[in-house]
């Protein structure tokens, strides 16, 4: 599991010119869900660092081709931490969803740090949707906002 950890980070860090870490308390992720299936438990590891953080990789690589969203990347993930948690409590999940679409994993932005978050009856569901909520996790706020800034750069061509 280690080396698909140490990949996915060399891949996050290639596409953004940054070094970041990545953070998971596995006992946490086993607690918050008591009915995760035995090979599931056995092959933790691989689902954490190569599924999850995997997908968010490939993700963060392919994001960040556009320059303006390589740069929101930069300007906004300050703690070039990513963490990765189970959310058990459906209310704490819709009151972090900030227009965040998807029912069953998504990240967003905590002081800076990436957080990679699976509500746990998601749990090895839709993992390639990971990639799916850059926009919603690096979107920014105030007047330019990535939308904004993409949108300005599109018509001044």
């Amino acid at each position: 599991a280690e080396p698909k950890m140490a990949s996915a980070l060399e891949r996050i860090s290639s596409a953004t010119g940054q070094t970041f870490t990545f953070e998971v308390d596995i006992s946490q992720v086993l607690a918050s869900h008591p009915s995760m299936s035995e090979s599931q438990k056995n092959d933790i590891g691989n689902l954490i660092y190569g599924e999850y953080l995997g997908e968010y990789s490939y993700g963060i690589k392919s994001f960040c081709e556009n320059p303006l969203q390589k740069e929101a990347v930069c300007e906004l993930a300050t703690a070039r931490k990513i963490t990765f948690s189970i959310v058990s409590d459906k209310k704490v999940w819709d009151a972090n969803r900030n227009g965040n679409p998807d029912n069953y994993i998504r990240s967003r932005l905590v002081d800076g740090v990436i957080v990679l978050e699976v509500y746990k009856d998601g749990w090895c569901s839709n993992i390639s949707n990971i990639r799916s909520n850059m926009l919603y996790t690096f979107a920014g706020s105030g007047p330019l906002t990535l939308a904004v800034r993409k949108n300005i750069a599109e018509n001044t061509k």
